[in-house]
């Protein structure tokens, strides 16, 4: 589904060009431009939704982790005081919620561990003035405090952030499936009707602009060889380096061929370098299911 969704949002991307290339004589039909202005204003939604669900949020679980992991360290040491004190003063009934590790809370889940925290913190204050004989200090325990506050905030953000990205996903598939029924339904009719005989290059260029590559088709994005300009024999173990796709692809090939399979659309400054040869460099231009073929020729440091 997500290659489908990405073969999508490059076909709105052409067919944004097409609608600003053509605004005006698009404009001047009211049919059209209500299907366009509808079909931009959903396009605008889309990429909401896509950037929603592209968003990285491994940060906030980080932060619970760490959290968990800060507010865990205190607890294990003050139940260790708390416990010690129980014992001290025979207060033999509260020792089970003050058992625990660092591991063991580490493992609880959100609900027993807030619980965990819950219960030290009233017995903290329950204690009042006799929390000194426990070698508890009060800045010790607003401290674990805050760190309950704290883990209590975090605690339901992966859950709810995963349910969020759950139902923008779901969104993100209506809104491109409407786009494209609309496209199907009403816009191909219209623009067929008004301007196939009246416009065919206008039409053409629709065509052209709302065309999506099916998926399992989308070609080989760079291919081509690279050859030694005198003895046109291949040159072996040249690089292809593309920095912004963070690609250095190696040519093996005996013939000097290569093939780069996956590219996203955009430009691109490549070079290609071998030892003992003067390293290329040139600007690539990509577009969404092209191949760009490359034919490179390498002359030697030496010029022999």
């Amino acid at each position: 589904m997500q290659k489908s969704l990405e073969s999508q949002k490059e076909m709105q991307r052409t067919f944004r060009g097409f609608i600003s290339g053509n605004q005006v004589k698009l404009d001047a039909v009211p049919v059209v431009k209500e299907i366009t202005d509808l079909q931009v204003a959903k396009m605008d939604r889309f990429d909401v939704l896509w950037e929603l669900t592209q968003t990285n949020n491994s940060g906030t679980t980080i932060t619970k982790h760490n959290t968990k992991a800060l507010a865990a360290n205190y607890l294990n040491r003050i139940n260790l005081l708390f416990y010690n004190y129980c014992l001290k003063s025979n207060k033999l009934e509260d020792l089970p919620n003050l058992k625990g590790s660092v591991s063991f809370y580490l493992n609880l889940s959100d609900e027993k561990f807030i619980s965990k925290l819950d219960f030290t913190c009233r017995f903290g204050d329950n204690l009042g003035d006799q929390l000194a004989e426990t070698a508890v200090s009060t800045e010790e325990l607003a401290d674990l405090k805050v760190l309950r506050s704290g883990y209590i905030d975090l605690a339901p953000r992966p859950r709810e952030i995963k349910s969020n990205t759950k139902i923008s996903n779901q969104e993100l598939k209506d809104v491109g499936a409407e786009i494209l029924n609309i496209n199907k339904i009403r816009l191909d009719n219209v623009m067929q009707s008004l301007f196939a005989g009246s416009d065919p290059e206008l039409y053409q260029s629709y065509l052209e602009a709302t065309n999506m590559m099916k998926v399992g088709r989308r070609k080989t994005a760079v291919s081509g060889s690279i050859t030694d300009k005198v003895s046109k024999l291949a040159v072996l173990q040249a690089h292809i380096l593309i920095p912004e796709a963070g690609i250095d692809h190696i040519c093996t090939s005996k013939k000097g061929g290569f093939r780069i399979d996956k590219l996203n659309p955009g430009t691109y400054q490549i070079q290609i370098k071998a030892v003992t040869y003067k390293t290329i460099s040139m600007e690539l231009v990509h577009r969404y299911g092209e191949t760009n073929v490359l034919e490179v020729e390498m002359e030697t440091e030496n010029g022999l």
